[in-house]
């Protein structure tokens, strides 16, 4: 859900197969760099466009350093869903973050593949709201993305079925990503769509369950219809 990267990766897709070229996954990845560096003045990373590349429905894309190493299945527990704001945030004064993504993306990957206990799934959500924190801090978010964040964690504090939330995208698309229980964040998402239209009038849209990536997703030709 990095709004402007699954963007130009699609364009650029489309773009090669007219023209009869089926780029490899990697050189994809490499011509979308391009675009979204000096076309798109966007702080997209590695990470971002190898999972909108080759991700997988229900499945965690792990990338390291550049380097795309594997997909690790989402836990039988747990759910994903995302919950587009409506915004986009106008500015950015860096790429996101600070220097504890890596510790903070580390300690999220070891309790993804840990035990399913409750006190480890909070943990979980509590990397998400921190990696947000981050983001906000160097302006990569705006209000409504924040307060549906907020909403998230009012939900969790009182018992809701979700453990953490964070923007997608480094922020810039304007799309919450919530992590909870599987079968019940959905609900919770709904809710936090509900409280964020009555505080702010935008009328958010809620995402379940993903797609594969642009590579084995494939194309679809549209024609006109004949006379």
């Amino acid at each position: 859900v990095a709004a402007s990267t699954a963007i130009a990766i699609a364009v650029l897709r489309a773009f090669a197969l007219q023209m009869g070229s089926d780029l490899a996954p990697v050189d994809l990845a490499a011509l979308a760099m391009v675009v979204e560096a000096e076309v798109m003045r966007t702080p997209t990373t590695l990470a971002d466009v190898h999972t909108v590349v080759g991700g997988a429905p229900g499945e965690l894309f792990v990338v390291r350093g550049g380097v795309a190493e594997r997909s690790l299945a989402t836990p039988s527990d747990l759910e994903i869903v995302g919950l587009a704001t409506g915004t986009a945030p106008q500015a950015s004064r860096h790429g996101g973050g600070d220097a504890g993504d890596e510790a903070r993306a580390e300690r999220f990957l070891g309790l993804w593949q840990g035990e399913p206990a409750d006190v480890l799934r909070r943990e979980l959500g509590d990397v998400m709201f921190a990696a947000h924190a981050a983001y906000a801090a160097a302006g990569c978010s705006d209000a409504v993305v924040d307060l549906a964040v907020d909403e998230a964690r009012k939900r969790r504090d009182a018992g809701g079925a979700v453990f953490g939330a964070k923007a997608s995208g480094r922020g810039r698309g304007g799309t919450v990503v919530l992590l909870g229980p599987h079968g019940k964040v959905w609900y919770e998402a709904l809710r936090i769509k509900k409280a964020l239209h009555a505080a702010t009038g935008h009328s958010a849209h809620v995402f379940r369950w993903s797609s594969p990536g642009a590579c084995a997703f494939g194309a679809i030709e549209l024609r006109p219809a004949s006379a």
